[in-house]
């Protein structure tokens, strides 16, 4: 299993759930998001040479991680 991280714009870390499914990343990222009144614009995502999932939901300087 996987855990899924916010990186902040200071490079700050904060743990969102560890061991999730990643069938549930999605559902976590919104619930993280709707309880900080942050609207999701888009959803793009990568897979980086580390094998880490980065998704961008419109912040343009906050990433979520899956690794």
């Amino acid at each position: 299993m996987k855990s899924l991280y916010f990186a902040s714009n200071t490079g700050v870390l904060i743990d969102i759930k560890i061991d999730i499914i990643e069938e549930d990343v999605f559902e976590y990222i919104q619930e993280f998001c709707r309880e900080r009144n942050f609207t999701i614009r888009y959803v793009r995502s990568w897979i980086d040479d580390n094998h880490v999932n980065w998704f961008d939901v419109g912040s343009h300087t906050e990433f979520f991680m899956l690794k």
